[in-house]
């Protein structure tokens, strides 16, 4: 009797260990998911200033000289920053929604201009019904109109596809590059580095960012997995 009630306490207590670190364990993955969402917040929560102070000043030029496109531009402006401040609090948004998005920014970039500049943008596959995470291909994006030099070349310009195809989505950008750039390695550029630890966090071992600096042209391949397959289209290269 007396070994059987031994054995019974060290049973006991042997199970009193294998719960208190399985309890242990799941308080530390709670910790660590929630040290990530915070990450993840914190990283689309970073506006890309040099946009947003360009097109200010681009504002307040055209109100000096009580331009009609100022009222355009303010509007256009506010949409943007309404979809930043409030859609990318939610863990994932319409696949359409990041896609008007998009195209919002490329026409308020467009407003800015006095001449039509070369940007096209295309896409592939059914977007609806799919979610992505928000503010994760804007960055891409604004990437490429900071770096372009529609400035100073007349031949410059910017191209933008995506793709959805076999449960994973594409989305590959090229643009020509300005002279500074062309002088220094923009493979690790802040906005760059942001993508691609969300992309740590959210899809580890599963995604695809790569870039790739031909002189005068910069590309970015982006592709990491969807909530459904939409397309069986190929990736067009660029």
């Amino acid at each position: 009797a007396l070994l059987t009630n031994v054995s019974i306490l060290l049973l006991s207590a042997f199970y009193a260990s294998l719960l208190n670190r399985y309890r242990q364990a799941q308080r530390q993955q709670a910790t660590i998911r929630e040290q990530q969402e915070a990450q993840l917040q914190f990283l689309k929560a970073q506006i890309n200033p040099h946009f947003l102070f360009n097109t200010l000043n681009n504002i307040y030029s055209l109100a000096v000289v009580r331009s009609e496109k100022t009222a355009g531009m303010v509007l256009q402006l506010s949409n943007l920053l309404r979809y930043v401040i409030y859609e990318s609090q939610s863990e994932q948004v319409e696949l359409e929604k990041e896609v008007s998005h998009i195209r919002k920014f490329i026409e308020l970039f467009q407003m800015r201009s006095e001449t039509p500049l070369d940007i096209r943008f295309g896409s592939e596959g059914d977007l609806q019904g799919v979610q992505i995470e928000p503010m994760l291909l804007i960055p891409l994006v604004e990437n490429c109109f900071k770096h372009c030099d529609f400035d100073t070349n007349p031949k410059a310009y910017v191209r933008l596809r995506l793709v959805l195809r076999e449960g994973s989505l594409h989305f590959d950008t090229l643009n020509t590059k300005n002279d500074a750039d062309r002088q220094k390695d923009r493979t690790g550029g802040v906005g760059l580095q942001n993508i691609r630890r969300r992309l740590e966090l959210k899809f580890p071992g599963r995604f695809r960012l790569e870039t790739e600096d031909r002189g005068e042209l910069f590309a970015v391949r982006l592709s990491f997995p969807v909530n459904a397959a939409r397309s069986e289209k190929p990736l067009i290269a660029l």
